[in-house]
């Protein structure tokens, strides 16, 4: 599996969880599911006192981190194995005819 793929799966199971995240900027995969203020804390790579400053901003702010928490797993809702495993086999069906 290639590295994005790993670290993309990675963030979905964590986004399933009664937690938040935060992240700095990732390939485009990690804009399928964040969404800065909304689900996740974004901030560019690289940029150390960026991701300070989002993690004081989390901990300083409890409306803040539930709603974050709470979008976070409604933002992953369709990448369930129960949503996505019944069209990967549909495309495997399709491809093997």
């Amino acid at each position: 599996m290639e590295q994005w793929a790993a670290g993309y799966w990675a963030l979905v199971d964590a986004e399933r969880r009664p937690s938040s995240y935060s992240s700095q900027e990732v390939r485009k995969p990690a804009y399928e599911v964040l969404e800065d203020g909304r689900n996740g804390l974004l901030v560019g790579a690289g940029d150390v006192d960026g991701l300070t400053a989002a993690i004081q901003r989390f901990f300083a702010d409890e409306g803040l981190r539930e709603r974050l928490r709470e979008a976070a797993a409604g933002s992953v809702r369709r990448l369930a194995p129960d949503q996505i495993y019944p069209r990967y086999e549909a495309i495997l069906q399709e491809a093997a005819r």
